[in-house]
């Protein structure tokens, strides 16, 4: 779905949202192996599922002459983190709402003519990570790493972007990777601090002689409790 200037068109489907579908079916197959996994007899790191905030801050990168900038948005999910039976490695699967946007200028548009304008898109998007970490009395640093898979559900981008952005991309691939701080609270309650760049590999919006994908850096906070 996509905006000009406050009016709503719909492109290809008649609802206002895109549905996940294969992708989302994969997730929760995956999510239920992450609970249906046996509990530890022993003392170990345990299970936890929470949710994450966090700001984001994107851009895209064209196969066409532009200049970009960032744009703010941001997300909010859930994950579950297993311990894995290797020391100091966990698996994490979440899934969230991602909002990336971009300032985009065309150097080369002919005098008078608009050559800057901004988009903003809307993304569900499910991710599998591997955290390997250290631990320090209470305290954990780690390193997360994994792909994203995103839904497109929404576009919204000014009249000169629209015109070009007219090629819809409902799936998109990217790759997470980023450090990040653990504090195990009293009761076991948990709260983690990332800085995580994410860069898209497989284009967003898409036509014969160029396209373009999303990068970005997001901070994020989690809160988690053990199960």
């Amino acid at each position: 779905m996509r905006t000009v200037s406050g009016a709503r068109l719909t492109m290809v489907f008649d609802s206002p949202f895109r549905i996940p579908g294969r992708s989302l079916g994969l997730f929760l197959l995956l999510l239920g192996v992450c609970f249906g996994s046996p509990p530890r007899a022993q003392a170990q790191p345990q299970r936890t599922v929470g949710i994450h905030v966090g700001q984001v801050r994107a851009h895209q990168v064209w196969r066409a002459p532009a200049s970009t900038s960032d744009v703010t948005g941001f997300t909010i999910g859930v994950n579950v983190d297993v311990p894995t039976p290797l020391p100091g490695l966990w698996v994490r699967a979440g899934a969230g709402y991602w909002g990336r946007g971009s300032k985009v200028s065309f150097p080369e548009a002919e005098p008078g003519s608009e050559s800057a304008g901004e988009v903003k898109s809307h993304f569900l998007g499910f991710t599998i990570q591997g955290k390997l970490g250290a631990a320090f009395g209470p305290a954990m640093i780690y390193l997360a790493a994994g792909p994203i898979l995103e839904q497109l559900l929404d576009t919204r981008c000014s009249p000169e972007l629209c015109g070009v952005l007219v090629e819809e991309q409902p799936t998109a691939l990217g790759i997470t990777a980023g450090p990040g701080l653990s504090v195990t609270l009293p009761g076991g309650l948990r709260a983690e601090g990332e800085a995580m760049f994410t860069e898209g590999l497989t284009e967003t919006y898409r036509l014969p002689a160029y396209g373009t994908r999303y990068r970005s850096l997001e901070f994020l906070f989690r809160i988690a409790i053990p199960f």
